[in-house]
């Protein structure tokens, strides 16, 4: 298999999806806090299921301590292969939105 001897450890299918900020993570839904992750493939994690993504793993873990799934909202904007210059850009252009 393709995945197994790219990357190992990390098999099956897995769900990469985006919301309507062009970002990977859920829409927004009114959550009290926004957090907008910025980075290259360690941000990225393509090639982990939505669920395993280290931001989705954050977003839920702090909503699951604060008892409160309306707390945190985060949108992940990290591009395999980026450098901080386009980081700058994603946060000029997404932070705003």
């Amino acid at each position: 298999m393709f995945g197994t001897w790219v990357t190992p450890g990390v098999s099956g299918v897995t769900r990469l999806t985006t919301n309507e900020y062009g970002c990977r993570g859920p829409e927004y839904a009114q959550q009290r806090l926004k957090l907008l992750t910025v980075g290259g493939s360690t941000t990225a994690c393509t090639v982990l299921d939505d669920t395993e993504a280290w931001p989705q793993l954050l977003m839920d873990g702090v909503n699951r301590r604060a008892g409160d799934p309306k707390l945190l909202w985060f949108t992940n904007s990290g591009i395999d292969g980026k450098n901080s210059r386009h980081h700058v850009m994603h946060a000029k252009y997404l932070l705003p939105r």
